[in-house]
Protein backbone atom coordinates (compact mmCIF):
# COMPACT_ATOMS: atom_id res chain seq x y z
CA UNK A 1 0.00 0.00 0.00
CA UNK A 2 2.83 2.28 0.90
CA UNK A 3 4.83 1.68 -2.05
CA UNK A 4 1.75 2.41 -4.25
CA UNK A 5 1.04 5.77 -2.48
CA UNK A 6 4.70 6.87 -2.92
CA UNK A 7 4.56 5.68 -6.48
CA UNK A 8 1.32 7.88 -7.10
CA UNK A 9 2.56 10.96 -5.31
CA UNK A 10 6.26 10.27 -7.05
CA UNK A 11 4.12 10.50 -10.63
CA UNK A 12 1.77 13.47 -9.29
CA UNK A 13 4.82 15.56 -8.81
CA UNK A 14 6.51 14.48 -12.36
CA UNK A 15 2.94 16.09 -13.56
CA UNK A 16 3.06 19.19 -11.94
CA UNK A 17 6.64 19.80 -12.70
CA UNK A 18 5.62 19.47 -16.27
CA UNK A 19 2.67 21.98 -15.68
CA UNK A 20 5.51 24.88 -14.69
CA UNK A 21 6.33 25.60 -17.81
CA UNK A 22 3.05 26.78 -18.82
CA UNK A 23 2.33 30.25 -17.46
CA UNK A 24 -1.70 29.38 -16.79
CA UNK A 25 -0.67 26.46 -14.40
CA UNK A 26 2.30 27.47 -12.97
CA UNK A 27 0.43 28.77 -9.94
CA UNK A 28 -1.58 25.35 -9.40
CA UNK A 29 1.46 23.14 -10.07
CA UNK A 30 3.46 25.04 -7.55
CA UNK A 31 0.64 24.61 -4.95
CA UNK A 32 0.45 21.14 -5.70
CA UNK A 33 4.08 20.50 -5.65
CA UNK A 34 4.07 22.57 -2.58
CA UNK A 35 1.99 19.87 -0.94
CA UNK A 36 3.66 17.02 -2.34
CA UNK A 37 7.11 17.81 -2.17
CA UNK A 38 7.11 16.80 2.11
CA UNK A 39 5.48 13.60 1.45
CA UNK A 40 7.71 11.68 -0.45
CA UNK A 41 10.44 11.32 1.81
CA UNK A 42 8.34 11.06 4.35
CA UNK A 43 6.51 7.89 2.59
CA UNK A 44 10.22 6.28 2.18
CA UNK A 45 10.85 6.62 5.66
CA UNK A 46 7.94 4.53 6.23
CA UNK A 47 8.78 2.12 3.57
CA UNK A 48 12.40 1.96 5.25
CA UNK A 49 10.77 1.25 8.60
CA UNK A 50 8.32 -1.32 6.98
CA UNK A 51 11.33 -3.42 5.61
CA UNK A 52 13.41 -3.85 8.49
CA UNK A 53 13.62 -7.35 9.74
CA UNK A 54 11.46 -8.12 12.43
CA UNK A 55 13.50 -8.93 15.97
CA UNK A 56 12.84 -12.13 16.59
CA UNK A 57 13.39 -11.11 20.39
CA UNK A 58 10.62 -8.92 20.35
CA UNK A 59 7.77 -10.66 21.91
CA UNK A 60 10.57 -12.29 24.51
CA UNK A 61 10.44 -11.46 28.36
CA UNK A 62 13.67 -9.26 29.51
CA UNK A 63 14.96 -8.92 33.26
CA UNK A 64 15.91 -5.69 34.08
CA UNK A 65 18.30 -5.23 37.55
CA UNK A 66 19.22 -1.43 37.69
CA UNK A 67 21.36 -1.22 41.06
CA UNK A 68 22.26 2.16 43.15
CA UNK A 69 25.95 2.68 43.34
CA UNK A 70 26.29 5.63 46.21
CA UNK A 71 22.71 6.79 47.22
CA UNK A 72 19.98 4.35 46.89
CA UNK A 73 17.33 7.04 46.19
CA UNK A 74 18.80 7.81 43.31
CA UNK A 75 18.48 4.19 42.12
CA UNK A 76 14.80 4.04 43.37
CA UNK A 77 13.98 7.81 41.67
CA UNK A 78 15.66 6.34 38.18
CA UNK A 79 13.32 3.47 38.32
CA UNK A 80 10.27 5.10 39.20
CA UNK A 81 10.94 7.80 36.95
CA UNK A 82 11.82 5.51 33.81
CA UNK A 83 9.81 2.88 34.69
CA UNK A 84 6.42 4.24 35.37
CA UNK A 85 4.67 1.68 34.41
CA UNK A 86 5.61 -1.30 36.47
CA UNK A 87 3.37 -2.14 39.87
CA UNK A 88 5.75 -3.00 41.89
CA UNK A 89 8.15 0.19 41.86
CA UNK A 90 4.78 2.53 43.20
CA UNK A 91 5.13 1.33 47.08
CA UNK A 92 8.78 0.46 47.00
CA UNK A 93 10.76 3.03 49.33
CA UNK A 94 14.01 1.70 48.78
CA UNK A 95 15.94 0.18 46.43
CA UNK A 96 16.53 -3.30 48.16
CA UNK A 97 12.65 -3.79 48.14
CA UNK A 98 12.85 -4.14 44.76
CA UNK A 99 16.17 -5.46 43.58
CA UNK A 100 15.72 -7.20 40.46
CA UNK A 101 12.46 -6.53 38.24
CA UNK A 102 10.76 -8.70 36.24
CA UNK A 103 8.84 -7.20 33.50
Amino acid sequence: MKFRELKQVRQSLAEARALLADPEMRAMAEEEITSLAPREPALEEEIKVLLLPKDPNDEKNVILEIRARHGRRRGLALCRRNLPHVPALRGATQVEDRAALII
